[in-house]
């Protein structure tokens, strides 16, 4: 059993402070906390830029915290008010290394949680969220996030597309692990494999596991199939040594404001993957969840 825990505020680390001088971004969270114990592990959820569903949040609190952990669930996009906002002006708004800076102020907040182990923290991603956890495992946002040289445990991107490479791909040393749907259209296959050779290349144990017949989102709430509006799957953008993002298909920076929404524009496809929860689908997801969390 769990109990949800009032909202808390995080001060997250603006990709934008490096460059502008921006300051921290405040956001909330929530926070799911086992109702019983005592120095055990913990999960940091990144949520993706769907339009928020407190049920998906609520399921995995509950699921993760029956098993003894505790579970902050951060929403870029809602806590910075975008949470209604279209796809693309989501995309546009909470760029992926917005969400590893949050992932990294959750990591930082729950570490100081009593009940909490530090070094059993892990990071869990879903579709947009799951680019940001793969994205923490690596050194170079480590370096850039995390306070007192504090590390994710584990790091595991679920249906999260393989959008940003790094070029200095060495990573933390932490485990990665890929869930992703055989049939979801979002995962283009031969990037996700380039993806998984560079963290394995830098210093991280990867695993794959894929879902028969799974499109995307197959945990989301039942009877919601539908025909995804719009499709990022061929944005892909790649992180160079100085933190700048670059559209790898015009060599041009896309970190924010226009250079972003060109990449975006270049990248955008109507007609997007169908989404299509599915039971049992979902049931050997959590199970391939919880064993990679060593919880099975």
């Amino acid at each position: 059993m769990t109990e949800r825990l009032d909202r808390i505020r995080l001060r997250s680390a603006s990709p934008r402070e490096a460059t502008s001088g921006a300051r921290p971004d405040e956001i909330e969270a929530d926070v799911y906390r086992p109702v019983a114990g005592i120095g055990g592990p913990a999960v940091v959820i990144s949520e993706g830029l769907v339009r928020p569903d407190p049920a998906h949040a609520a399921r995995y609190g509950r699921l993760l915290g029956e098993h003894g952990f505790t579970v902050l669930v951060i929403d870029s996009a809602a806590a910075r008010g975008r949470g209604r906002a279209s796809r693309p002006l989501r995309t546009l708004a909470i760029s992926e290394m917005t969400m590893a800076g949050d992932a990294y102020a959750a990591l930082n907040w729950i570490a100081h949680e009593a009940g909490v182990d530090p070094a059993r923290i892990h990071h869990i991603g879903f579709g947009t969220g799951g680019t940001a956890a793969a994205l923490t495992a690596y050194a170079q946002v480590h370096a850039r996030y995390a306070a007192e040289g504090r590390a994710f445990a584990s790091h595991v991107s679920v249906y999260g597309p393989p959008i940003v490479r790094l070029e200095d791909y060495r990573t933390t040393g932490a485990p990665v692990a890929f869930i992703t749907g055989e049939r979801d259209a979002t995962i283009d296959g031969k990037r996700l494999g380039l993806v998984v050779g560079d963290l394995e290349n830098g210093g991280s144990r990867v695993a794959r596991i894929t879902i028969p017949a799974a499109r995307h989102q197959w945990d989301g709430t039942p009877g919601a199939a539908r025909a995804a509006r719009l499709d990022l799957a061929r944005l892909c953008l790649r992180l160079t040594p100085e933190n700048r993002m670059i559209d790898e298909a015009t060599g041009r920076a896309a970190d924010e404001g226009a250079g972003r929404l060109v990449a975006i524009a270049r990248a955008i496809r109507l007609n997007g993957p169908r989404i299509e929860p599915d039971a049992d689908a979902t049931r050997e997801s959590d199970s391939a969840l919880l064993r990679l969390l060593g919880a099975a």
